[in-house]
């Protein structure tokens, strides 16, 4: 038995029971509507039953939870598309059963729609599936390779952590499926939603080569301030600029983070960084993150300034303050505190405070 023959046997055991329903007028054609979607509703539900114990053969559910890595329903989903398919396919046939075409018409229409839109369907599900498939082969390979070259452990990745591996090799898997979405998208041929995100795809993918030339800019900056502090501390230990505040009585440490040098030699290696940081996010081209680097440089090199110039009048302070104390203790007060006064005000007007 073909499909003709049971369509044409289906029509003729409508045509029969309209038949023994017109007489009961508008009256009989709401009932033979009611049997009908009675009846329909067993066989969805069979049929359901059907589709459903087939697909648990093909163990599908635990096929796309291991590849993705977390539970899925698939066959639920399925399942309950091709029940409610069946389902307005029944209820277009009862509409028409009990001539209310005024209703089935644009049912029928929908039905027609939802059917032609099944093959684009069919295809992206799988392109998208192949599109995954090698995202995934991709992801394993470089896995593989970062693995074997020991890149966390160069990179000394602390314990508790996401290794540096894990976020490139997750960020080049998230590229590869959004540089094939738009080709998924064009076959489901739904423009409303395509030609958005294909639009956001293109930006992202122009956006690709600014970012990796800021991301190398902040690289070389870091690395190059890391060798100006040592360079700087260095320089400074060998001057021995560290004894110097106790020379005019000030306790500050003559070894260690908390010297002379190694302050002098992180705030070199912090301008360095802030310097390329803001040449990085103007590599960028985007408006908000350029003013906003501006702001940071402007506001880091004028509170780097006023702290210097705090810095200098307190050891100016006390510089006057040892020197006049032997002649006139109070004057020796008045001109540590008015020393200090200034250049505080100096310092917060250069901050902008």
């Amino acid at each position: 038995m073909n499909l003709a023959s049971i369509s044409g046997t289906i029509q003729e055991w409508i045509r029969t029971a309209q038949e023994l329903f017109d007489g009961l007028g508008q009256f009989g054609g709401i009932l033979l509507l009611i049997l009908i979607l009675w009846i329909g509703k067993f066989v969805v539900k069979a049929i359901g039953k059907v589709v459903e114990k087939a697909l648990s053969k093909t163990s599908i559910d635990d096929k796309i939870a291991a590849k993705f890595g977390h539970d899925t329903n698939v066959t639920s989903g399925i399942v309950g598309f091709v029940k409610a398919l069946l389902m307005l396919f029944i209820l277009i046939i009862g509409l028409g059963a009990a001539k209310l075409d005024v209703v089935s018409e644009p049912l029928n229409d929908l039905l027609g729609k939802v059917l032609g839109f099944l093959p684009n369907l069919l295809v992206a599900g799988i392109l998208g599936y192949i599109i995954v498939l090698i995202a995934g082969l991709v992801k394993k390979l470089l896995s593989d390779i970062l693995n074997a070259s020991k890149l966390d452990e160069k990179l000394g990745s602390v314990a508790g952590t996401t290794p540096v591996s894990n976020s490139l090799v997750t960020a080049a898997y998230a590229f590869i499926l959004l540089l094939c979405a738009p080709a998924v998208l064009d076959v489901l041929k739904i423009d409303a939603i395509s030609v958005p995100i294909k639009g956001i795809v293109a930006a992202i993918i122009a956006s690709v080569p600014k970012i990796l030339i800021a991301g190398v800019l902040i690289a070389v900056g870091c690395f190059i301030g890391s060798i100006a502090k040592k360079l700087v501390s260095n320089l400074l230990d060998g001057t021995n600029v560290n004894s110097f505040p106790a020379k005019i009585g000030m306790n500050v440490p003559t070894t260690g983070s908390r010297s002379i040098s190694s302050v002098a030699g992180t705030v070199v290696m912090i301008s360095v960084v802030v310097l390329t940081l803001t040449a990085a996010i103007n590599q960028l081209g985007i408006e908000i993150l350029s003013k906003a680097s501006e702001g940071l440089y402007t506001g880091y090199f004028n509170i780097l300034l006023a702290l210097i110039i705090l810095a200098g009048g307190l050891i100016a302070s006390r510089f006057a303050y040892d020197n006049l104390v032997g002649g006139n203790a109070t004057l020796a007060k008045v001109a540590k505190y008015a020393i200090i006064t200034v250049t505080t005000v100096v310092a917060l007007n250069r901050t902008g405070i």
